[in-house]
């Protein structure tokens, strides 16, 4: 077997911004097994061209329970993300991408707050929700498999430094 890569150009346009799939076909005349010539889909998510990317962690590894706890009809979660993770100062945070493992494809009622705050730890409590502010309410699609979701905002955030705190909260009606 002979293994060969090629890079392929794409330069995506204003329709492609958000998340999409990207797959390869191989045409070869006289080929034998046909059958294996598509390569499975790769989601990615484009972005519009002024936004700067900012990767906290280093491995796309789904979270069993955060930000959502999906076995469940309601959750809710508070993440704190540190100045030295975000690596960026003074920015406006216009979305947020999660990696997420589902077994179908799902539609969910999802908000998220933001805000920041001098504290490390919100073990003992969390900050208060009426301090944040919300920058999405909405459904968001998850589909089957694992794959980035990116949540674009409703309202930007303006980052100043601190400590960014995360409040996410989903409610289903039924399981």
């Amino acid at each position: 077997t002979e293994k060969i890569t090629y890079e392929l150009p794409w330069t995506p346009g204003d329709a492609n911004i958000g998340t999409t799939s990207v797959y390869a076909v191989i045409e070869l005349a006289g080929d034998e097994i046909p059958e294996n010539n598509q390569t499975k889909q790769v989601s990615i998510v484009v972005q519009p061209e002024h936004i700067e990317s900012v990767e906290i962690g280093s491995d796309n590894i789904a979270l069993e329970w955060l930000p959502y706890n999906f076995f469940n009809l309601h959750s809710m979660s508070q993440t704190l993300y540190f100045p030295d993770e975000i690596g960026v100062s003074h920015t406006t945070v216009t979305g947020i991408l999660c990696t997420c493992q589902f077994d179908e494809d799902v539609q969910v009622p999802i908000q998220i707050w933001l805000g920041e705050t001098d504290r490390n730890d919100l073990s003992e409590t969390w900050v208060d929700p009426a301090a944040l502010t919300s920058v999405f309410n909405g459904t968001v699609s998850f589909s089957k498999g694992m794959n980035p979701v990116f949540i674009p905002f409703d309202n930007a955030y303006t980052y100043t430094d601190r400590n960014l705190v995360i409040y996410s909260y989903k409610s289903y009606t039924e399981m």
